[in-house]
């Protein structure tokens, strides 16, 4: 009789569990919403600022009103973009290897080795930017034209952080053709290079192509690292040896004594992220690709 009453009331229990656990992450997410809304609402009413001035405008000087914030969209975008660049290619390389190349025991360990790094806080890289990559950037480069603060340590150690990330993604891309596709073009003459970059990569081109736009996504997410790194202050340069503070810089170094404005800033970075997610899983999907044909 007990054990038929645990068998009878486990089920109901679970799913009660697994309602309130998913009830409340979506109250979160609304609560997290309105209260982004309502400060950035109260924000461009009260500084009479447009949402266009806001996002393109050059001018920052909030104690006289002026609130252009394009420099750290400008610095959020280039850095973070950098980032996804310079990590494409080892991830693409290592999720080749992972997913045709390596063995299972090899495959297992190198596996561990992205999960121990994809673990590692982003103050340790950002630690590491600090007191390797720019002091050997300012060597190579000359000590003059590197400044201590810069957007390439950033992007640089940026793109070695979302690596493991953006490997993983693409090696799940690359399974998705089963085994017999494989085997199938091996039988037919093909060599295993020919079969990736014939068969395989042109079949999963939009998971690799999600991939990328999620590294990217994580990347314009990212706030320890470009906070320690990319240095203080909005600058609307190009070029990648000066200080640029990003949006997630500006909200770490402002905090709540950024006052309204830091809301104005969370709700269009949560937009974007939350648009670079959409739009990666509809590429993954390949309904954008579709829609282009």
């Amino acid at each position: 009789m007990p054990l038929r009453s645990v068998r009878r009331i486990g089920p109901p229990i679970g799913s009660l569990v697994l309602r309130v656990g998913s009830g409340l992450t979506f109250f979160l997410l609304v609560l997290m919403v309105v209260v982004l809304t309502d400060g950035s609402v109260r924000f461009f009413r009260t500084e009479s600022v447009s949402l266009f001035s806001f996002i393109f405008g050059l001018s920052w000087q909030p104690e006289l009103g002026m609130y252009g914030a394009g420099a750290f969209f400008w610095a959020t975008l280039r850095i973070s973009g950098l980032a996804a660049l310079l990590a494409l290619p080892g991830s693409l390389i290592l999720g080749l290897f992972l997913s045709d190349y390596a063995r299972p025991e090899a495959r297992k360990r190198y596996r561990l080795i992205l999960d121990v790094l994809s673990s590692i806080p982003a103050v340790i890289y950002g630690l590491f930017a600090l007191m390797f990559v720019t002091p050997l950037l300012q060597q190579l480069l000359g000590i003059n034209r590197v400044q201590p603060y810069n957007a390439l340590s950033a992007s640089l150690i940026l793109g070695l952080f979302i690596t493991p990330y953006m490997t993983r993604l693409m090696t799940e891309a690359l399974t998705k053709n089963g085994a017999d596709v494989r085997r199938a073009a091996m039988a037919l003459g093909a060599t295993r290079f020919e079969m990736l970059t014939r068969l395989i990569i042109p079949e999963v081109g939009p998971g690799l192509a999600s991939a990328f736009i999620l590294g990217f996504s994580r990347a314009v997410g990212e706030s320890i690292i470009v906070g320690m790194v990319s240095g203080s202050g909005p600058a609307a340069t190009s070029n990648p040896l000066l200080p640029a503070e990003t949006v997630t810089g500006y909200l770490l170094r402002a905090g709540s004594n950024g006052r309204d404005v830091v809301f104005a800033f969370g709700a269009i970075l949560f937009a974007i992220t939350l648009g670079l997610n959409i739009f990666g899983d509809q590429v993954s999907q390949r309904r954008i690709v579709e829609v282009l044909r």
